[in-house]
């Protein structure tokens, strides 16, 4: 896998990128132009990325009301900015980049094809294939199995929801 190291912070991103063989980029999430040109400069030291981890944040530094009064605002929209917009920004500029891409070689664009799925008529499995946004099939079963196993040895995962599904909706009757 070919990585690129997106922060703000370049001495611990230069850091992980020498260590892993990675490329490290500027990008502050809460600028659009800012991201647009680190995914750009991503894209042009490995091509089109598959794969979006994003995990930059901010903690607020002080309790909602504490000895000096209230936390100010402005604190708390840094927050704001960076943890939820940024994430936002990252997201949409990620998928943005990816969208006009060649699916990998199983059609990768996630439903898990079980045995409760083995039993509904061929048309409703169909249809429920084509729904997934990506991959545009059913998940296998080996692939749940992996991430299960990984969330018993991941000691960090925990209070998390996962979806494994590649956003499928199952539709109202």
């Amino acid at each position: 896998m070919k990585v690129a190291l997106l922060d703000v912070k370049m001495d611990g991103a230069n850091a992980v990128a020498d260590e892993i063989g990675g490329t490290a980029v500027a990008c502050d999430v809460t600028s659009s132009d800012s991201a647009e040109a680190a995914i750009a400069a991503a894209r042009e030291a490995h091509g089109v990325a598959s794969l979006l981890v994003n995990c930059a944040g901010i903690a607020t530094p002080g309790r909602i009301v504490g000895r000096n009064g209230p936390l100010p605002l402005e604190t708390y929209a840094s927050v704001i900015q960076v943890n939820l917009i940024g994430s936002f920004n990252m997201i949409r500029l990620f998928g943005a980049d990816l969208y006009g891409t060649d699916p990998m070689t199983d059609g990768q664009r996630g439903l898990i094809d079980t045995p409760m799925m083995a039993g509904l008529p061929e048309e409703a499995r169909e249809s429920l294939a084509q729904q997934p946004e990506f991959p545009k099939r059913l998940g296998h079963p080996d692939e749940y199995a992996r991430l299960v196993m990984h969330m018993c040895e991941n000691v960090l995962i925990n209070d998390a929801v996962l979806r494994l599904d590649g956003a499928l909706r199952m539709a109202a009757r």
